[in-house]
């Protein structure tokens, strides 16, 4: 009698766990088939979000269907992870993504201001992205290497025009305005991720090939 009951509770317990895989699949199912997935983000618009994209950097196609906004801060250490997950999807999605980086040096990092300048002062040589990828890749040597040995990493030919430039003191005008627009949005923390026109309430680095993914599907 005492198998009897435990076969028969045996069986029930198998019977209620395949009916909550199938109500599982079940809600999961038509987002999938929409091209939808469950991102564990919020996400709220942000009106007239191409003015932002003007006053960044634009790494990629500047016609691609998916652009990466970020506000960020070269000694900001969440940025230095974030940049390995673009990284990812600029090599998994090529032209169909592309990524802004909008400059907001926080006033709690000492060479935050410095590195900002040392990046545009690449970026008028046609480095920018590498340079982006030195400073994060070297970050624990900020204010210990000078911006002209990041500058050769980085693939800087004219270290003489990128010396004089990086040392100059007058404020950079996309700096300012990256803060200005930063300010306006009530920024308060590095990175800042506004993924066509949907600004994240966190970094989604984890997510961030899947919300690219998602993008496109729509």
């Amino acid at each position: 009698m005492r198998a009897k009951i435990d076969a028969i509770a045996t069986i029930v317990m198998c019977l209620a766990a395949l009916f909550v895989a199938g109500m599982v699949g079940f809600r999961k199912a038509p987002s999938a088939r929409r091209g939808l997935i469950d991102i564990p983000y919020s996400a709220t618009p942000v009106a007239n979000w191409d003015t932002l994209v003007r006053a960044g950097i634009r790494v990629g196609d500047p016609n691609s269907r998916v652009t990466i906004v970020e506000f960020a801060d070269f000694e900001c250490p969440f940025c230095a992870r974030f940049s390995e997950s673009i990284n990812q999807v600029e090599a998994e999605f090529g032209k169909d993504v592309s990524h802004v980086f909008v400059h907001y040096p926080l006033r709690s990092h000492r060479f935050a201001r410095p590195a900002a300048r040392a990046a545009e002062c690449a970026s008028a040589q046609g480095h920018f992205k590498s340079m982006q990828d030195v400073l994060f890749a070297k970050q624990d040597s900020l204010g210990l290497k000078s911006w002209v040995s990041y500058a050769a990493e980085a693939g800087v030919l004219d270290t003489a025009s990128f010396s004089h430039c990086a040392s100059d003191a007058k404020p950079l005008a996309s700096v300012e305005e990256g803060l200005r627009l930063g300010a306006g949005l009530g920024v308060t923390g590095t990175p800042t991720v506004i993924i066509n026109g949907l600004r994240y309430s966190s970094p989604p680095g984890d997510s961030l090939s899947a919300i690219v993914r998602a993008a496109l599907a729509r």
